[in-house]
């Protein structure tokens, strides 16, 4: 009895295809826009990524990431629903980091 002939090479192809189909489309998830904003009385506008916000306002560029949003919340200075967006933000950052670590 013959064995089917499977062509071990198309086959890898077709996973390698696959898996860099994946890993493209999460690393243009995380750094595409997600959120287009605007500072207060147009003082300011922001676009915010999945790992970091930048923001242009009158006392000029910001570069903000997850992490540092996150130290500012320990030291207090942001504090309240404030606060909450942003723990809910950060929660979110380490859950997409999580799911690409496991698909990988």
């Amino acid at each position: 009895m013959k064995s089917p002939n499977i062509n071990t090479q198309n086959l890898n192809q077709n996973l390698m295809r696959k898996v860099v189909a994946q890993i493209s489309l999460a690393l243009f998830f995380f750094f595409a826009p997600i959120n287009f904003y605007i500072i207060g009385n147009s003082r300011g506008f922001g676009i915010q990524t999945i790992f970091f916000r930048f923001q242009i306002t009158d006392i000029g560029p910001s570069f903000i990431t997850f992490i540092r949003d996150f130290q500012l919340i320990l030291e207090d200075y942001i504090h309240g629903i404030t606060a909450m967006s942003y723990i809910a933000w950060t929660t979110g950052v380490f859950f997409i980091i999580f799911c690409l670590i496991s698909i990988l």
